[in-house]
């Protein structure tokens, strides 16, 4: 009886606690802990091999001499959740292979994405004052997956708004690079995005009905503020926009002769913007929510 109780109080002591989980990750520990999942007696023409590249964790898989197959997988963060991986991997692929064969593909993880892309391209109207002008932009996003803060740069290109001066009249536009960000609320098929972007622009003029016309080339700088209503509908992005556009500089266009005059240009615009967005993942995400790559 004594024995018995003795052996049972040995038995409880032995098993493993979580102090007792290996802290070791290296290869060769992981190595240890695949070799241990094979079955005891399997023919040693079954061997497995492991090794940390970097962000990545190798599974080496040969059965036979000329017979091998590696596996590779994003690297866990933790000890325990390698362990598990390389555990799952090699039990799975002992079960199911011959001695020269393997009969199943051994699952992968899907690679985590740093970023989530988004390209638009648009239809711009600015309105300077009562002048009109129509233009165009393309803008790239760029964000973290389910983040609601994003990073932009745009483009934007306008044609000439029209103003008079004197006998005849002037035209003037803008074409700029612009860098911002926006946060983005999201309800469903429904998303709500608010945008701010910095700008540097390429000012053009030129003279109209005049004698003699005249064009000239500035620089200008720009700050945005932009409401945004978008519609999901799968990858594509239909959406339309309000923008508030005012420029830093104050410009002034001169006409001489004998009744010489100058005009100031508008330095705030409001700019009317529809258009439609790309999400360039969206074929990648569909292949990862079904576990392919």
């Amino acid at each position: 009886m004594a024995r018995a109780i003795f052996a049972i109080a040995m038995l409880v002591f032995s098993l493993p606690t979580e102090a007792d989980e290996p802290v070791d990750c290296s290869g060769n520990s992981l190595q240890s802990e695949a070799q241990s999942v094979l079955p005891i007696g399997d023919d040693t023409s079954r061997k497995v091999e492991i090794a940390v590249e970097g962000e990545t964790l190798a599974i080496s898989l040969a059965a036979g001499q000329d017979v091998r197959f590696v596996r590779r997988f994003v690297l866990p963060p933790s000890c325990p959740a390698r362990i598990q991986l390389v555990r799952a991997v090699v039990a799975s692929w002992a079960g199911t292979t011959a001695t020269v064969a393997v009969a199943t593909d051994p699952p992968r993880l899907p690679s985590p994405r740093a970023v989530d892309c988004e390209l638009d391209a648009a239809f711009v109207g600015s309105l300077a004052q009562t002048s009109f002008a129509a233009g165009g932009e393309l803008s790239f996003r760029l964000t973290k997956p389910r983040a609601g803060w994003a990073s932009r740069l745009s483009l934007l290109g306008q044609g000439p708004h029209h103003i008079a001066l004197g006998g005849g009249s002037a035209g003037f536009g803008h074409a700029a690079l612009g860098a911002g960000a926006g946060y983005r609320l999201d309800w469903r098929r429904l998303q709500l995005e608010f945008i701010g972007q910095a700008w540097l622009a390429l000012l053009y003029v030129n003279g109209r009905d005049f004698v003699a016309n005249y064009s000239a080339i500035d620089f200008d700088f720009g700050l945005s503020a932009a409401l945004r209503g978008t519609i999901k509908w799968g990858p594509v992005r239909p959406f339309i926009a309000v923008e508030l556009l005012g420029w830093l500089r104050p410009e002034q266009i001169r006409a001489s002769g004998s009744a010489a005059t100058q005009a100031s240009l508008p330095q705030i615009e409001v700019l009317f913007v529809a258009g439609v967005g790309y999400d360039l993942w969206a074929e990648k995400k569909g292949r990862k929510k079904n576990g392919l790559r």
